[in-house]
Parts: structure tokens; C-alpha cells; sequence
């Protein structure tokens, strides 16, 4: 390689380099920045281009001397390789993961430190805008995993968010996670205890239940071993035959969940899970369950 020639290369190396920075310090104006995998790339690159320029003027120095070519550039390659994996374990990027409601999940961490997630919108194909969940990005996710509008709640007091979903003007939807498939939420255990509370209502059933602490609406029925199993099966079977009338279970998972004495089980109906979509519709099959735990 020229000495004219090799210049411009470096030329080309500072002026990528220095245009990359300028494009970075404008797009933070905008409220932007580099996506991960575009930062990854770019240090991969700007690594291995001056690696290359010195390999190259080694190969010149040394070619014609066979012996001290091999070993030279031998020793030069693993070095150039033994660099690069510090270089990329110590200017560590966050990992990127696309989310299946075009969001993108960042997992920050190492072997060094835990994983800390943050999210961010994609913006023209290399840039992205970090944010924080609020209730304009909450209502996205939410309508991308239920495919359904949602609107925002009155405000119950504690300061949480909560969503109304289309068809469903007496729920109010929580949010508790979030992940690449979308979120978990309490809209099917506020559902599923609204049918429950409806149906022994109607019916006028007094029958014992706790709701837990942590999600709203999910609520456990308390059967005693001495109570008639074959009635708690025959109306299990109707609330389940009820519920799997509303268009959310098409696509999505419900379950009732029982207790008996000290051991409990899940009822499950809807969209396939373990069992057939419409299993616990049978009053058979609930009430060979109730016995199963009831002897256990």
C-alpha cells in the first residue's frame, strides 16, 4: 500500500468516525439515540479498520521474508483477536430484543452484574427513543396483546394505572408485567371472578372464596370435603360453559381456582393449554378433579 494511499484510508477512518459522533450529538437533540445493535456494529468496524491497516503494512514489511511473515502475522492475529474480545467485554452495549408489539426490550447486565431492563421505540431503521411506561404506551401494548381498544381509567386513588378495555366499560385492566409477547395483566381474573359473582348471584350461592393480594380479581373457591361435590361441579360446569361464550376466551387462557383443605387446583378453559379448550365445560371432568384433591 502507498504512503498517499494508506494516508487517505486514515482520512476515511476520522472522518467516519468523527461523522458518526455528529449524527449521535444531533439525533440526542431529538430525543434519539443509537440502537444497540448499531452501536455494537459500529465498534466492530472501527476496531477492525486500523487492525487491518496495520496488518496490512506489516504484510508489506515482512513478505518477503517467509519465516518472519508467518510468525509475525501469526502473533499479530491472536493479538488482534484477544483485543477485540476485551474491547467488546469492556464497551459492553445493552442486548437488544424485539417486542411483538414493535417495542424493543434492552437487558443491561453481564456476568458481573444483574440484568436490568429498559424499552425503547425504534426510529428510522438505526436510531431508537427510550421511555418510560406511561399510560400512551401502556394502551399500545395492551391493544397489541388483547387486539382490542383500551382508554384510560379514573384514577381509583392509589396512583396506579389502569385501562378499560372495548366491550368491557365495568373492568379496569392492571398491568404488572411487561415481556416480548406483551404484558401480564389481571383482565382475565377480573373477568373470570365478574362471571363467577354474576352466576352465584343469580343463583344465590353463598360460597366461600378469597381474592389474593397481589393480582386483582383473582379469586380461589373454598370447597370443604364435606360440602356436595356433585352440586360445586355442576355449577363450575356452567360458569365454565359461560365464560367460554365470551369472545376473550377465543384467544385467550382462563381458569377458576379451587381449594380443598390445604390443596388446590386450576380449572383451566379457553384457548388450548394442557388440556382441550372446552375439558372443564364437563361436569364430569371438574367433579373427578374435586375428588382428586379431596383425597390427596
Amino acid at each position: 500500500m502507498k504512503k498517499m494511499s494508506l494516508k487517505r484510508w486514515w482520512l476515511l477512518y476520522g472522518f467516519l468516525l468523527l461523522s458518526f459522533l455528529i449524527i449521535g450529538k444531533i439525533a440526542g437533540l431529538f430525543h434519539v439515540v443509537y440502537r444497540p445493535v448499531v452501536i455494537r456494529l459500529v465498534q466492530v468496524i472501527f476496531y477492525l479498520f486500523p487492525a487491518i491497516l496495520l496488518g496490512n503494512w506489516l504484510n508489506s514489511l515482512f513478505k518477503r521474508r517467509r519465516v518472519w511473515w508467518v510468525i509475525c502475522m501469526t502473533f499479530y492475529g491472536v493479538a488482534v483477536l484477544f483485543n477485540m474480545l476485551l474491547f467488546l467485554l469492556f464497551f459492553y452495549v445493552p442486548e437488544e430484543r424485539g417486542m411483538r408489539c414493535g417495542y424493543l426490550e434492552l437487558v443491561q447486565g453481564n456476568f458481573l452484574q444483574a440484568s436490568t431492563r429498559s424499552y425503547a421505540e425504534p426510529k428510522a431503521i438505526f436510531f431508537m427513543r427510550p421511555f418510560q411506561w406511561d399510560p400512551e404506551h401502556d394502551i399500545h401494548i395492551l391493544q397489541s396483546t388483547y387486539q382490542m381498544q383500551f382508554t384510560l381509567a379514573e384514577d381509583q386513588g392509589d396512583g396506579i394505572n389502569r385501562y378499560i378495555p372495548e366491550g368491557y366499560p365495568d373492568l379496569a385492566v392492571r398491568i404488572y408485567f411487561y415481556n416480548r409477547d406483551g404484558v401480564t395483566s389481571d383482565f382475565q381474573y377480573k373477568l373470570t371472578s365478574g362471571i363467577v359473582l354474576d352466576y352465584c348471584k343469580e343463583h344465590q350461592l353463598s360460597w366461600n372464596y378469597e381474592m389474593d393480594d397481589y393480582y386483582e380479581g383473582n379469586m380461589e373457591i373454598h370447597i370443604d370435603n364435606d360440602d356436595n361435590l356433585e352440586e360445586y361441579s355442576a355449577d363450575l360446569a356452567a360458569i365454565i360453559t359461560k365464560a367460554l361464550e365470551d369472545p376473550f376466551f377465543k384467544s385467550n387462557q382462563g381458569w377458576i381456582s379451587v381449594r380443598i383443605e390445604e390443596e388446590h387446583s386450576s380449572l383451566g378453559f379457553g384457548m388450548p393449554g394442557s388440556v382441550p379448550v372446552d375439558f372443564y365445560a364437563d361436569q364430569e371432568h371438574i367433579l373427578a378433579k374435586l375428588k382428586e384433591l379431596g383425597e390427596r
